[in-house]
């Protein structure tokens, strides 16, 4: 039998072909990815993440919309980077955002988002607000004014910050110089797939500690805190709030101390609990805290019946 082009792609690469095809078809819908498989980053967000962040928060805003929570959360700005980019950027984050990764380097801060910007056409955003006005910075299109912008990296990648912050990340962007720390990088496969909102920091820096008030009983807290090397927060929205921490001390004595801070604030709040919200108690004992060496791991739980009566009282 003469071979020719026709034969051998019937019954030589068109088989194949047939075979991968349908060997892919059976991983995709066979193939489940586990709850415990670490959290992505959308890599379009993580080459704009600055190298000396020192606190990166992730917010799946496409999946947390889902949860039972949702709209508690909201009403309460408990998501308070989320719903400053909707006001200012007027999408519905129902349909047109899937995810934010908010930076802070101890001085400035950075709201990177992946998103559908216009419903008509992604290439002709439509934002609003006062003063806005289109102008150019090396070579990406911003919208804003004086104070704050939105920088296009494309036509579903944007940048919103301080204008003359962001003017200077935009240039550190095309020069080559932006890009997730490596440390972030290994640190991101510790939090899993199921938690919708987390955040990642390193040490604390002189600017980040300037946040915590100095006086009362917050001052202890700043104090436990110049100890800790770095820590992850997740938060799990699925059904109840459930909140898992992690850090890392300097040494064993500063984690002990931590554990025991945390366990005399459950204590507290147990005994100052009112009679007509005796229900929060479950939340207060379901903490879990431990020292191991100097890591400290930490957890909570809050039924979903719970959170508005926590809120009110933590107001």
């Amino acid at each position: 039998m003469t071979i020719n082009g026709r034969n051998l792609f019937l019954k030589g690469i068109f088989p194949a072909l047939a075979l991968i095809l349908l060997a892919y078809a059976v991983m995709k819908f066979t193939v489940q990815p586990s709850d415990t498989d670490p959290v992505k980053i959308d890599p379009a967000l993580a080459v704009l993440v600055p190298p000396e962040t020192q606190m990166l928060v992730g917010i799946r805003a496409k999946e947390i919309t889902k949860t039972p929570v949702y709209e508690l959360l909201r009403e309460e700005r408990l998501l308070e980077p989320l719903e400053s980019f909707v006001e200012r950027t007027g999408i519905t984050p129902e349909k047109q955002l899937y995810e934010l990764l908010i930076t802070f380097d101890g001085e400035e801060s950075l709201i990177l988002a992946r998103a559908k910007f216009h419903e008509e056409s992604a290439l002709e955003p439509d934002i609003k607000g006062p003063g806005m006005a289109r102008f150019d910075h090396g070579g990406r299109m911003f919208i804003g004014n004086p104070q704050y912008a939105i920088a296009f990296v494309n036509a579903t990648t944007a940048i919103m910050g301080n204008t003359p912050y962001l003017r200077r990340t935009v240039d550190r962007l095309n020069a080559g110089q932006l890009g997730m720390p490596e440390e972030f990088r290994q640190r991101q496969q510790d939090i899993p797939r199921t938690h919708y909102l987390w955040m990642i920091t390193r040490g604390l820096t002189p600017e980040m500690r300037g946040y915590i008030p100095q006086e009362g009983n917050a001052a202890n807290l700043s104090r436990l805190l110049d100890g800790m090397q770095s820590s992850h927060v997740m938060v799990d929205l699925r059904g109840d709030v459930s909140i898992s921490a992690s850090a890392a001390m300097q040494t064993q004595q500063a984690a002990e101390q931590i554990v025991s801070a945390l366990r005399g604030l459950a204590g507290l709040a147990r005994l100052t609990t009112p009679k007509d919200q005796l229900d929060l108690l479950t939340v207060y004992d379901s903490l879990q805290a431990e020292a191991t060496g100097t890591r400290v791991d930490a957890s909570l739980r809050i039924q979903q019946s719970q959170l508005p009566v926590l809120l009110d009282l933590l107001r």
